[in-house]
């Protein structure tokens, strides 16, 4: 049996923290990671919308089938160990999404990531959780398989 110690300010404990983030991100459920690559070269994509301005884009441009019939999203798979810090309350888990050398082999560049909830590539009923860019993209190819670890901390 381990042993917890909870602090006054922990509303959800740090165990349920852990099996959540498991839980929620990871491929048994509905984590995948999405790549894409930025329209505008100064901003990435991401850019704050004005209060008045209705555009729905939330800066996120995933690469379509049309421009790599190859592309896939993949599975988020966690990694068993996580990061407890007992101090301040928070939990790191750590999350793999691995795309294979079959996946993307047109030598597109890729700038931008996102976690989301369907794994059909520009699915309009996805949900997206977050998006990163990458400072310098790089291109994919048939030779290149990447692995992406993302790390999500509550």
């Amino acid at each position: 049996m381990t042993t917890t110690k909870t602090k006054q300010n922990n509303i959800i404990f740090i165990d349920g923290k852990e099996k959540g983030l498991k839980t929620l991100f990871s491929q048994d459920n509905f984590g995948y990671l999405a790549v894409g690559q930025s329209q505008s070269g100064d901003t990435n994509g991401f850019v704050n919308v004005p209060d008045d301005d209705e555009v729905s884009s939330n800066g996120f441009n995933e690469i379509s089938v049309e421009e790599d019939s190859t592309y896939m999203r993949v599975p988020l798979v966690v990694d068993q160990e996580a990061f407890k810090n007992y101090d301040n309350g928070e939990v790191t888990v750590r999350f793999t999404a691995e795309l294979d050398v079959d996946n993307i082999i047109s030598g597109i560049t890729i700038d931008q990531l996102a976690i989301c909830d369907t794994q059909t590539p520009n699915d309009p009923s996805t949900t997206f959780y977050a998006a990163a860019t990458c400072v310098d993209g790089f291109n994919k190819t048939e030779q290149l398989a990447l692995v992406f670890v993302i790390e999500v901390t509550i």
